[in-house]
């Protein structure tokens, strides 16, 4: 899933750690200091090649939260993110092809801290991916996932 494939991508660059700083999905129980969320989102419709059925190309996307007590921490790991993500460029993560991954805003403010007094910044992004039933199997095995 593509929450998954961010999430495995910002542990590579090691912006967090999987299911102690960075957390994938909206049941997660998010910590009481510094924390990234991320949570699927809609997306866009598919993009289809001539006499195929499946989708060529997928649009997933994602929205990421950072939070924390620490405004300049918040905001230090949201850019780091942001220039992450917005590096993808036709490359693998865990065995999907990915010809971009684009930010659609700048890291902003979330407004009033939330209940546990945690400052928050968010932004969206979204895919275009190889659709999975295009991948061959010869095409998977010949490609080392990243993380």
């Amino acid at each position: 899933m593509f929450a998954d494939d961010v999430a495995a991508l910002l542990v590579l660059e090691g912006i967090g750690v999987l299911n102690k700083t960075i957390f994938v999905s909206s049941k997660a129980a998010l910590p009481e200091g510094f924390f990234i969320s991320i949570i699927e989102t809609g997306g866009t419709a598919p993009e289809y090649t001539q006499g195929e059925a499946a989708p060529a190309y997928r649009h997933p996307g994602a929205q990421l939260t950072f939070g924390g007590e620490d405004y300049d921490v918040v905001a230090q790991k949201a850019e780091q993110s942001f220039v992450v993500l917005a590096s993808v460029r036709n490359r693998f993560i865990n065995f999907t092809w990915y010809l971009s991954i684009s930010p659609l805003q700048e890291p902003f403010n979330m407004g009033p801290v939330d209940d546990k007094g945690r400052v928050r910044k968010v932004f969206n992004v979204i895919a275009k991916m190889r659709g999975v039933q295009n991948m061959t199997q010869q095409d998977a095995t010949k490609w080392r996932p990243v993380v």
